[in-house]
Parts: structure tokens; sequence; C-alpha cells
């Protein structure tokens, strides 16, 4: 197929993918040259816009494009214009525009030139805005088609269209006018609406500028892309139009970023507004849904310490959201920048914007505090029984509470059990409290008809639970004829104060005899205490009557002899004789009976 039919939708993408691929037929591009970028990147549909630093590969760069397309395709690359004479001259005039081999630049007269829809006076080498002389009534018909008549797609007189544009939202307001109806007096003149718009509030803006460094250090600022849009008539503040003019600025430089082939990294945002820094910078606290998704949408595309400070006098984005007149755009400064506002300050790249009056901001969220309440059942605790020293007091005292409570309770009726049934059941609460301290997580998962686990200290005893909810030894002897308390003994945490009350209880009840006996009597009465055998050692080394008893036989201590027995001395010197009788004592056997004696001792 040899023809292209001209004016259907597809009709631009099939001419731009045959001029692609008639220069470039590479698998990457990697193998892509200068000609293959110049026609991927510079041109739009069949026209081509290119610059170079020098007129040498500029010249260059466009032969070698004639002869790839001409090889590639059989396209003619023609219609050439560029504002240097070097240039026009290695060209034949056949492959130069109409009337462009004419141009005197040495003379003022000018050589308008359509390049996408834009006109570009080659001799001054400046875009140029005609507008249209032919009259047009003021009605919102042609009140439309004046504005519309600037195609203007990079926004360098968009300060000026804005002044248009407000007038027509302004006029479609009126729903009693028609589109062919006259507007009204007070919309009848332009001078008019610097001072009905000069508000902020009547658009937002936003405009790019590039910095360009030159090999003597110097550089020079120049406009890139503008942009200005009407705000809502309604419903939006202050901050959330300076906020949406930061995600147009985002937006902006994201799209000069992808056709200019500039890193994200050497790009830098400037706001007036210090409310908008702190919305960037903000980690701390929330933002409801509008300011937080536009937050979102700038940070995925810049980051925080990209963003600055400017103040607002010195903001050329300013210009954008006020009407300017044609006379003064010459000289605005949306066109020109301002040197010192854009320059980076160095000694704020550190600085922490944070927000402004957060508390008194309706776009952020109240900071909520959530209090958790716990609500438990109420218990003794443990830590009241260690007011007590011998269990029969602790179990006699919680017996009597438990009586006077039955008393002043509504939902009880008249309790007739004995002292003996209350003595025992308030034994049965000091344990179940005991237990529900040390080993609350095994009771949980008894009750639920779960193991205990692994790393519990109970796991070698097989605990099991009684109709009372306590803890007892399991075992495989649960089917002995035998007290319940001695197949399936109560399990008692040994470093609680009752299980030192209940040795001490049972250690008194055998006369105070030793270890093996006082270990038996808490076996025998149905009572497992874990370390039992340290805690009843350590009792009774404490017992004040089983140190009396057990304590070892002590000896009387002589005194020292006397000197007498000390010093040497002649025999006989210090000895004293005692007499005393005569004692009749049997001396011999006679025939006629005993002989007796009379002695002296």
């Amino acid at each position: 197929m040899r023809v292209h039919v001209f004016g259907n939708s597809p009709s631009p993408a099939v001419a731009t993918y045959g001029i692609r691929q008639a220069v470039c037929d590479h698998n990457s591009d990697i193998d892509c040259d200068d000609v293959c970028d110049y026609v991927k990147k510079s041109f739009y549909v069949d026209d081509g816009l290119v610059s170079k630093a020098h007129e040498n590969e500029l010249i260059s760069l466009i032969k070698r494009t004639q002869a790839r397309l001409q090889d590639g395709g059989v396209i003619r690359l023609h219609k050439i214009v560029s504002n240097s004479t070097a240039v026009l001259s290695s060209f034949p005039p056949s492959d130069l525009a109409k009337n462009i081999t004419e141009i005197d630049f040495s003379s003022e007269t000018p050589c308008i030139q359509k390049s996408l829809g834009l006109s570009w006076n080659v001799v001054k080498d400046v875009f140029s805005f005609q507008v249209s002389t032919d009259k047009k009534p003021y009605t919102k018909r042609g009140l439309l088609s004046t504005i519309n008549g600037l195609f203007d797609p990079l926004g360098y007189v968009a300060p000026v269209i804005l002044g248009g544009r407000l007038i027509m939202r302004k006029a479609i307001q009126d729903n009693n006018l028609g589109w062919d109806d006259p507007l009204p007096e007070n919309l009848e003149r332009m001078d008019r609406l610097a001072k009905i718009s000069y508000a902020s509030k009547e658009a937002i803006a936003a405009v790019v500028y590039i910095r360009i460094y030159e090999s003597t250090g110097n550089s020079h600022i120049g406009f890139v892309l503008g942009k200005s849009r009407l705000a809502p008539t309604h419903g939006h503040t202050v901050p959330r139009l300076e906020l949406c003019a930061a995600v147009v600025a985002t937006e902006l430089a994201a799209f000069v970023q992808k056709y200019l082939d500039i890193p994200s990294q050497s790009t830098y945002f400037y706001t007036d507004s210090q409310v908008v820094l702190g919305y960037i910078n903000n980690e701390a606290r929330r933002f409801y849904v509008y300011v937080a998704n536009r937050v979102d949408r700038i940070l995925k595309l810049s980051s925080r310490n990209q963003w600055n400070f400017v103040p607002t006098e010195r903001n050329p984005a300013d210009h954008g959201t006020r009407p300017v007149s044609t006379i003064n755009m010459k000289d605005c400064k949306w066109l020109t920048g301002i040197e010192s506002g854009l320059q980076r300050n160095i000694e704020n790249q550190h600085v922490q914007f944070k927000l402004v009056e957060p508390e008194e901001d309706v776009e952020v969220r109240p900071v909520v505090k959530v209090n958790k309440i716990e609500v438990r059942k109420a218990n003794l605790g443990g830590h009241r029984f260690e007011r007590f020293s011998s269990w029969n007091r602790l179990v006699l005292a919680i017996s009597c509470l438990k009586r006077i409570a039955n008393k002043y309770h509504k939902n009880v009726q008249t309790d007739t059990r004995n002292n003996v049934e209350f003595k025992k059941a308030a034994e049965i609460m000091i344990l179940k409290e005991a237990q529900r301290e040390s080993y609350s997580k095994e009771i949980d998962l008894l009750k639920t008809d779960k193991s205990v686990a692994r790393d519990s200290s109970l796991v070698k005893l097989s605990p099991i639970l009684d109709s009372n909810d306590l803890l007892r030894v399991g075992g495989r002897i649960r089917n002995a004829r035998l007290d319940t308390g001695k197949k399936i003994p109560i399990i008692i945490p040994g470093k609680h104060h009752i299980a030192m009350l209940l040795v001490r209880h049972f250690h008194q009840l055998i006369s105070h005899q030793g270890r093996h006996l006082t270990e038996g009597a808490v076996r025998s009465a149905g009572y497992w205490i874990t370390s039992g055998k340290r805690l009843i050692s350590r009792v009774i080394h404490n017992c004040v009557r089983c140190r009396k008893l057990r304590r070892p036989t002590e000896h009387q201590k002589m005194a020292d002899l006397p000197i007498c027995r000390l010093t040497p001395s002649p025999p006989f010197t210090y000895v004293g004789v005692d007499t005393f009788g005569p004692w009749s004592i049997v001396s011999r056997r006679t025939r006629g009976g005993l002989s007796n004696s009379n002695r002296n001792i």
C-alpha cells in the first residue's frame, strides 16, 4: 500500500509510524543514532523542530535525515526554515519554505512562519500571537470565538487569555442570557477586569523555567511551559487552590522532564504557600480525602527536599492568577522569571516545614485518642492473703465475709449452711484465687478442652479441672478406691503465700515433726505443692519451736583452776583431811557369827 488516506482518525498515528520506520529499523534504542532520536522525539506528524548549539551540527543532521527518509521510504524532507543564514544557504531553494529565500535578517521586516500552530517570526526568532481584527458581537458566542482564536499551547500569554476566560465565566453564570444576547454593561470593558478578579481565588497557575549554564559559569533562565486555570466558583479555600497549583506544577515538571530528557533530581519546586509546604512535609498527621489525594500525587512526582519557599512578591507564577494586559505582558515576570527568586537557598536546604496551625486547619484530621477499658470480674486478690500468718485465721475470715455478704445480697435466699460448710466454701475460694493468679493460662486452656502449653511448668503433672474448677494433678490412679485428695491432689503454687500457710498449718498438726512427716501430712490432706520439699525445709528452718527442740545439747564450761593447784610446793603442803565416823563394818566371819569392827573415815 503506497497511498495513505488523509483525514481518518488513525491517520496521524499511521503517518508518524511510517516516518519513524523509514529512518529507524533497529530493534533496540542502543543502536539508534541522532537521526533516529530526531525523528522519534522532535517530529509531530510531518513537522519537525530541532535546535543545535552549532550550525554545522544542524546542517549535518538535516541532510542525513533527508537521505535516510529518501532511502527508507521515498519521503522528501523539505520546507526547511531556520533563523540562520548559513543553514539556509546549505540547502537548495527547492528544499526551503516559500518566501524564505527573500528573508533579509538585517531588516526589521517580519517573516512569519507557522510552526505547529504557532506564528514564528524567523527574523527576530520570537513567537508572535495575532488576533483577528474582525469585529464580533459582544455576546457569549462572540466572546468564546475571540478567546479560542488565540492558540497558546505553551502558556506564553496565559495571563492575557485569563481575563477573557473570567469574563466568559461570569457571562455563563447568568442563565437569563442567551448565546446571542448582548452582554451587560459591567462586562463591556476589559480594563475593568483587573478590578473584578484581582484576588487569587479566581485562578491557579504554575510555570516551568529552565536554567542553562554556559562554559564561562554564567547562567540564563528561559520560559518553557506555563499553565493557568480558572478556580471553581465555590467550595474551595485558598489553601486548597494553592495545593491544586502545586499539583499542576508537578505535572508540568514531569511533562518537561520526559520530553527534554531532564533528570528529576535536578528539578526544584517553589511555592509561596507555607501551608502547602507543611502539607507536603507532614509525616505525623492525617488529612481528609481531598488534601490526602493531592499530596500523594505530588509526592509520586517529586520528593519533599525538592520543595522550597519563595515570597509572593518574587513569585512569577502569581502573575498567572490575575489578568495582565497585552501592553504589560512584554515585561511581565511570567515570561522573564526572577533570577533571585529561583535560586535555591543553600542555607534552607534542610529546613523542615511544619503544619501551620494544625488544630485549626479543617483539612487536618483531629488526633483521635482511643482509651481501651477492660472490665474484669472483681476478685479478692492474693495480696490480701499476705496479711494473715495462719491458715485457720485466713479461712475463718473469708468464711465470715461470705456469711455477711450473703445476708445483704437481695438475690440470695436465706443460707442454712453451718460453719463447716462455710469454711469449706472459703477454702475452695482461697485455692481458686491462688491458682488463678499463678496458672490463669492453664485454666483457660483446660476450660476449652485444650492441653496446656509445652512450656508450662505444670505439663509434667497432667493437670485437670474438677467440678469446682480447681486444678488437680492428673495420673493413672483416678479409679483407685482412695480419697479424692489422695488420688488427684489439688495443685498449690509453691511461691504463693497460701502454700507457706498450709505448710505451717500441717507442720503444727504433727507437733513439729521433720520434713518427711510434714510433707506426708500435706499430701495426705490432698494438696500438691510445687517445689514443696524446698518450701517445707525453709519453713522448718525458720520455725522457732523447731529450732529450740532440735538445738544440740549444751555443756557447762568449767571455771579456772585455783592458784594452789597450779603453784609448785612440797608434798602435802596444801592437803586437808576430813574425818568422820566411826562406822561399824563387818570385818570377818566367825563360827558364832559375824565379827564387827569400827572404822573412821
